[in-house]
């Protein structure tokens, strides 16, 4: 750390230029904030996103073509089992039972 500074010490300065400060000066007055530039270069930078969003509403739904459907009938136990009603909305049958006597066999 100590070389750093001793090295920093030894170079050689030079001197102010009235020449670069002026080059200096008219290089970033044209960035100074009462200058028109800015605003101009403020307008482009926000109404690039604004033209990029218009552009995706107009290009990007017509890229992509209507879905395709297909319609498949199924065949044999497939489609009895898909159009056949559930078990739960048959009415179950009517259970009848008669019981008769019998004629008793005992004497």
């Amino acid at each position: 750390m100590k070389d750093l500074e001793d090295h920093l010490r030894a170079a050689r300065l030079t001197r102010p230029s009235p020449q670069l400060d002026h080059r200096m000066d008219i290089l970033f007055a044209s960035e100074a904030p009462g200058s028109a530039v800015p605003r101009r270069i403020r307008w482009w930078w926000l109404a690039l996103p604004a033209a990029g969003v218009a552009a995706a509403f107009v290009f990007l739904p017509s890229r992509h073509p209507p879905p395709l459907v297909f319609q498949l009938e199924p065949q044999g136990l497939l489609r009895e089992s898909l159009l056949a009603p559930p078990a739960e909305s048959q009415t179950p049958p009517a259970m009848i039972v008669t019981v008769q006597s019998l004629p008793s066999t005992t004497p």
